[in-house]
């Protein structure tokens, strides 16, 4: 009768993993400088767009740690938290693992407090919620997210109670997995530029003129990140080589 067979595979050339940890600390070093540097230039962005000189108008300030939190979450964060797969194939799997929940956890309780203050703000201003676009595929974004750390967390759960039990199970959510998280990611970024947008072309002229440089530097800099962070992940060379493979087999 059909049986099934749990078969895990690790790298076969320590090479692999040698290559990683020697390289794995300066690619994470560059790059997460890289990325941090994002919502410092959103917040920056509306920072300078009121030409504030301190920080006692605390409704405006709000917007301000929206335009830098959400950011940093959604993209920093979550961006770090999608690559520790591939950038950090020195560790083992299961250490991999805890720092991918422990990044999205960050993830979670940033945005978390980014939403917040932004609609904080909103009801003090009576400005409607979820009209624009950025808000709602801001809104659209940040629900899957929920949803996905939800399904990953249930899985990590099932592999610490019961691991034989829920490896089918767990090996066939990996794909699905992967592919919202990479859905999430660029959907992030789209509501990013689009929050880019929406604030430039909300100011007058000069103040518009004056600061669409930096606009645009901002926009290009989060497109290019998305670019880079996509040829990572389809990068196979990249690819951590231990995984999970189902096969039948007959007694």
């Amino acid at each position: 009768m059909p049986k099934l067979v749990i078969v895990r595979l690790e790298p076969e050339d320590n090479s692999i993993r040698n290559w990683g940890c020697i390289n794995c600390w300066k690619f994470v070093a560059v790059f997460a400088l890289a990325i941090l540097l994002l919502p410092v230039g959103c917040g920056g962005l509306y920072y300078y767009a009121h030409k504030y000189s301190d920080f006692k108008n605390d409704q405006e300030f709000q917007v301000i740690l929206h335009s830098s939190l959400m950011p940093l979450g959604l993209i920093s964060i979550n961006g770090m938290s999608i690559l520790s797969y591939r950038i950090c194939r020195c560790m083992f799997r299961m250490n991999i693992k805890i720092l991918h929940a422990a990044l999205h956890t960050a993830t979670l309780g940033i945005i978390g407090f980014g939403l917040y203050e932004v609609w904080e703000y909103h009801s003090s201003k009576s400005i409607e919620h979820l009209v624009s676009l950025h808000s709602q595929i801001g809104a659209l974004t940040v629900g899957l997210f929920c949803a996905q750390y939800l399904m990953g967390l249930m899985s990590f759960i099932g592999l610490l109670a019961c691991e034989n039990v829920t490896d089918t199970a767990r090996a066939d959510f990996i794909p699905i997995h992967a592919a919202v998280g990479r859905m999430i990611f660029l959907l992030a970024i789209a509501s990013c530029i689009t929050g880019i947008s929406q604030k430039i072309f909300t100011l007058d002229a000069k103040t518009r003129d004056d600061k669409l440089s930096l606009a645009s530097t901002c926009a290009g800099a989060v497109i290019a990140l998305g670019i880079v962070s996509m040829y990572i992940l389809t990068t196979e060379r990249l690819r951590y080589k231990a995984h999970i493979l189902s096969n039948t087999s007959e007694e």
